[in-house]
């Protein structure tokens, strides 16, 4: 039943995201689109990266983000993503203070679900959930809402049949217990910036942010926080007539009476990685075999089109097309997992 639940959130998320990123395509220009039908938005590619920099323990079944080769798959997704994330382009390039602590990081609703999936206990997976929001973002509406979605996966993934009012309960715990001091305490390193930094009074927001979502799990609703808002919608009514977010997506594929039929590019690749979410869930994948001694990161654009080259991140690989539009000199790359569209302003070569 666990593994039936984990297909059904992926495959459907998945799914409604190439069937939005199809609709919006071409009112946004800052968007190369790779012309393949059932191209998935940035949201499924930062899903990718994630799963491929989950790194099991040695020593206890449990499951890290590897950030070294996070951090080297997400500069190599900057020239083949299809939308955009300021925070993330703010880690890559300017890394500045204000980003980090105010813009909103719609990436860590995808990220946290390949986290929740590969863990079996919620201590590690609150830790790990935490630790890999702040690598990101310090937005504390981000970060908390991370946790109590992180929370809502587990219960969901590891219980069946629970009931609505007993998630409420769980949640409500999880917010309560949650000090702002022991926070801060536990996972101050983490933040990439100092606190003092912060444009407001951190432990202050913190609280003020804990009683908001309180208040949403009393029925209060209000604007923010819309991806718990929907989420409980969907636990309460089994259904949510609004125009979902990724996350709710997720949700929303438990509950599917008839799975959302769309053709995506490469769903063989994704089913194949929630086989591998699985094994790594079940301390299948031994450690060794993922460990890198020496990253081969060429640069892609040298190639010419024909050639084929090494590429650690895609392996075996080699350049089908190259062309340019507007300002952009674009190559096509083929690789065992599918096709990607790479593309680069011409005055950055």
């Amino acid at each position: 039943m666990t593994e039936e639940k984990i297909n059904k959130m992926i495959l459907n998320a998945c799914r409604e995201d190439a069937f939005k990123f199809e609709k919006f395509i071409n009112e946004d220009k800052s968007i190369i689109y790779s012309g393949k039908k059932g191209q998935w938005s940035y949201l499924v590619e930062l899903l990718i990266i994630t799963i491929k920099s989950l790194y099991p323990s040695k020593k206890e079944v449990k499951v890290s983000i590897n950030y070294d080769r996070f951090i080297k798959e997400l500069n190599l997704w900057k020239y083949y993503r299809h939308g955009n994330n300021k925070s993330l382009i703010n880690l890559l390039t300017k890394d500045n203070e204000s980003i980090y602590w105010q813009e909103d990081d719609e990436s860590i609703f995808v990220r946290i679900l390949a986290i929740v999936i590969s863990n079996k206990k919620y201590e590690n997976i609150k830790k790990e959930v935490i630790k890999n929001i702040l690598f990101t973002t310090g937005n504390i509406k981000n970060l908390l809402e991370g946790i109590i979605l992180s929370k809502v996966l587990f219960i969901l993934i590891n219980k069946d049949n629970v009931e609505y009012k007993e998630i409420l309960k769980y949640l409500k715990e999880e917010i309560i217990h949650m000090s702002q001091r022991d926070f801060l305490d536990n996972n101050k390193d983490y933040f990439r910036f100092e606190l003092n930094t912060y444009p407001r009074k951190f432990s202050l927001d913190f609280e003020r942010e804990k009683i908001k979502l309180l208040n949403i799990l009393n029925g209060i609703k209000g604007k923010e926080f819309t991806n718990l808002i929907h989420t409980l919608e969907i636990l309460k009514n089994k259904s949510c007539n609004e125009n979902s977010s990724f996350f709710v997506n997720v949700i929303k594929g438990i509950y599917l009476e008839e799975e959302f039929k769309y053709d995506i590019k490469d769903e063989k690749f994704i089913k194949v990685l929630c086989k591998y979410l699985i094994k790594l869930r079940k301390g299948r994948v031994n450690p060794e075999s993922l460990e890198v001694n020496e990253y081969k990161l060429p640069d892609i654009f040298t190639f010419k089109e024909g050639e084929e080259f090494n590429h650690t991140l895609l392996n075996r690989a080699i350049i089908i097309k190259k062309t340019t539009y507007k300002n952009y000199l674009i190559s096509y790359v083929k690789t065992k997992t599918g096709i990607y569209r790479f593309a680069k302003f011409k005055n950055t070569l």
